[in-house]
């Protein structure tokens, strides 16, 4: 693949990357996550998903593997991988010089468990190592892929010998220049051969995907009772096969190579479908071996064909077994390659899947013998070959994502909904009347500082003119502005009559606090409501941590903001002619005490609620109370019975009530860090048999802008993002773009400067 021809694909890729990443994609319409990388993660995160299945990260490898294969020198690596002692080293022997102390010599032959090939070696042209921009790219990309720099293989086959069988652990320098522990497997060893230069490829002898050190012991009462050595061979044949598909997208064509009596494995089938999904175009060569020497070739060709043509096998060869007297009988003129080496027994491959098939002991076309390969593969062909199956899997890990994001799109808007309707219930479960009935709820009023100044404005106002209660009056504003004042300053009164006053005023408290007459409201009073409505998990509370530690801290700003912020109060002439009542109906015998008993009688439990932070160590609260309950019970208390609501003026209390809930319910939204819903589409409630719409907040919006719940947006995404769009497009021009290039005569010709 020439420069030129592969130039045009850059750019491309370089938008597909960005869009991906940009953090300006769709902002407003996607919320927090501003790009579909940001959006993939926050899933994951939400879902508990590991990097092992992540999908933004499966997207990111896909890019920077095309990127890689775009950027790519033609060097093609062909892999030869397979089964257990199915021939696989002797088969890369057989490209490899053959002179003393040579290539071949290096390469470890047995079918011993000494003899086994346990590691990646990579056999390259000799020349390709003195080319410094071939070999700067393959280590490059070696140690991205296997996460170590390479290894050499050493020069006496001795040495050689032990390094290719090597199990053992190692400290290596990883990607990033870390000292890291690493298994042998995981160290590719790299070596280099003359030969290989009239090839124009490098072979990648790859380790068994079996172990060899399976018992086969089974017991005849149970066949599924497997032994412990079973199982360690099954892990680590599961560890090889990991390893396997990292280095499977280092080459540009695989050979697998099976023996005879494994054409039926499904680990052959396991191979191919890996193989296929990793780099699917490329071309996989299937290579059988040892056949015995009762088959003709046409047996052979047909029964792979009818195994394994689901895979679309490139090529498919074969070579007898040769071991015994009469090793070469049926091949009666071999390659001189082969010929010569009498010293070694390797296999003789030959191609039986074009017509008409060799039928040996009849002569066997020069062509169709495996050491032309190098010949007859391209490597500009390879290369395009890699090129299109990274810009495939790209394009399918891309679908993939933009499907994902947009099934979590509607997923996270039904979260945010369903949070919506979370903090509304539970603001509405402590807000209910407990004297109201199933059929008729009531809402109960929060006895904020604006409505409590209100009381105490009305009390003064209709006061006759033996209770003045001014300095009561100025005793309440100032606890007002200050949350906490100080209880025990009230104004100066005899003796006893203080130690009155402080009784009925800690009565109401204590009777706050027990949740009688009232109910007091704490940010873990308001997170525990939270929880208990989100049955699904969606806040994330069933555990005490840093999730709630967050939204408590947005639950007490949000009391806070609620207690300095809310404006609703009752109707002023209503609470007049309640207030004026109360005087009213005050025992003539409590009007002689100099006014005060009356005024402290009154005042005392609207200075409770004012005072009732301070039993919670001075953060704010929200008290729900009816005006009965903060008025009626308190003079019970004091031995005035006012709470019998014969001809007591009626007080339209509810729907104030009802604007505070909302209040509070837009605050809390705000302090979660999400948008308030809008007046054309208010939070629904159930209230009793009717279902009723939360009234527009009368408090500004204030939201914070960091969300504090995991995968809920700030507002409702849009999945229409035009962006994303594009993506689509960019990618299938990118691979239209790439197919054209590859059919250039350029490309064909291998003409053009090689990056």
């Amino acid at each position: 693949m020439s420069k030129i021809s592969r130039e045009p694909l850059a750019d491309p890729l370089a938008q597909i990357e960005l869009d991906f990443h940009a953090q300006a994609l769709g902002a407003q319409a996607l919320g927090e996550a501003t790009s579909l990388k940001s959006l993939l993660i926050e899933r994951e995160k939400t879902l508990g998903i590991g990097l092992e299945g992540s999908l933004a990260g499966q997207i990111e490898s896909a890019m920077a593997h095309a990127r890689t294969m775009i950027e790519s020198p033609v060097c093609p690596i062909v892999a030869v991988l397979g089964m257990l002692n199915a021939g696989k080293s002797s088969l890369v022997a057989t490209f490899l010089s053959a002179s003393k102390g040579s290539g071949a010599e290096r390469v470890l032959i047995g079918s011993a468990n000494t003899e086994g090939t346990h590691r990646f070696v990579l056999w390259l042209p000799e020349s390709w190592r003195s080319n410094s921009v071939i070999w700067g790219f393959l280590s490059k990309r070696l140690t991205e892929v296997f996460g170590c720099e390479p290894e050499e293989l050493a020069e006496s086959p001795e040495q050689a010998a032990e390094q290719y069988n090597d199990l053992s652990m190692r400290q290596v320098l990883d990607a990033s220049g870390r000292l890291v522990t690493r298994g042998a497997l995981e160290v590719p060893l790299v070596a280099s051969d003359p030969q290989l230069d009239r090839l124009g490829i490098a072979l990648m002898d790859c380790p068994d995907v079996q172990t060899g050190l399976m018992s086969g012991w089974h017991s005849e009462s149970d066949p599924s009772r497997t032994t412990r050595l079973d199982e360690l061979s099954m892990a680590a044949s599961q560890a090889r096969f990991v390893v396997l598909e990292r280095s499977a997208l280092v080459c540009s064509a695989y050979i697998v190579v099976l023996p005879a009596n494994a054409m039926h494995d499904q680990t052959v089938s396991r191979l191919l479908k890996m193989l296929e999904a990793k780099m699917p175009h490329v071309q996989r060569i299937l290579a059988v071996n040892r056949v015995p020497r009762k088959y003709d070739s046409l047996e052979i060709s047909h029964e792979m064909r009818t195994l394994y043509g689901f895979s679309n096998p490139s090529r498919i060869y074969m070579a007898y077994h040769f071991e015994g007297p009469q090793r070469r009988e049926k091949l009666q003129c071999v390659p001189g390659e082969i010929s010569d080496r009498n010293d070694a027994h390797l296999p003789a491959f030959y191609r039986i899947d074009r017509d008409p098939v060799p039928q040996p002991p009849a002569p066997v076309d020069d062509a169709a013998w495996m050491l032309r390969l190098g010949e007859q593969l391209q490597g500009n062909a390879l290369l395009s070959d890699a090129i299109d199956s990274s810009l495939t899997n790209l394009k399918i890990a891309m679908v993939r994502g933009l499907q994902t994001a947009r099934d979590w799109i509607s997923e996270s808007n039904d979260r945010l909904a369903s949070v919506h309707r979370i903090i509304a219930q539970a603001c509405l479960d402590f807000s209910l009347d407990p004297e109201g009935s199933a059929s008729q709820p009531k809402i109960r009023l929060q006895a904020s500082r604006q409505v409590v100044e209100q009381i105490a404005e009305s009390l003064e106002r209709t006061a006759p003119w033996w209770a003045k209660p001014g300095r009561w009056m100025q005793r309440l504003a100032q606890a007002s502005k200050d949350s906490v004042g100080y209880a025990t300053s009230w104004m100066k009164m005899p003796t006893w009559m203080i130690d009155r006053g402080n009784t009925v005023g800690q009565w109401a408290r204590t009777r706050l606090q027990r949740g009688e007459g009232g109910k007091v409201v704490t940010a873990d009073v308001l997170v525990d409501a939270l929880a208990k409505s989100d049955r699904a998990g969606i806040l994330g509370l069933d555990q005490r941590g840093i999730q709630r530690e967050r939204i408590r801290a947005a639950c007490q700003q949000a009391i806070e903001r609620f207690q300095a912020e809310s404006s609703t109060q009752l109707d002023p002439e209503q609470v007049d002619r309640l207030t004026a009542k109360l005087w009213e109906r005050m025992p003539m015998g409590k009007r002689i005490l100099s006014g005060v008993a009356p005024a402290g009688i009154l005042f005392a439990p609207l200075l409770a609620v004012i005072m009732i932070p301070l039993d919670f160590g001075g953060s704010s609260v929200l008290v729900f109370a009816s005006l009965k309950e903060l008025l009626f019970a308190s003079a019970a208390g004091f031995g005035l019975m006012l709470a019998t609501g014969d001809g007591m003026p009626q007080l339209a209390e509810s729907e104030s009530a009802w604007q505070q809930l909302s209040d509070l319910v837009a605050v809390v939204t705000d302090q979660l860090g999400l948008v308030r819903k809008s007046a054309s589409d208010p939070t629904e409630v159930t209230l009793g048999p009717a279902v009723r719409k939360l009234a527009p907040s009368t408090i500004g919006a204030n939201r914070q802008p960091t969300v504090c719940i995991q995968g809920i947006p700030s507002s409702e995404r849009s999945s229409q993002v035009p962006a994303w769009e594009s993506l689509s497009i960019g990618l299938d021009r990118l691979q239209q773009t790439h197919q054209q290039t590859s059919r250039s005569p350029a490309a064909r010709s291998g003409q053009g400067e090689v990056d």
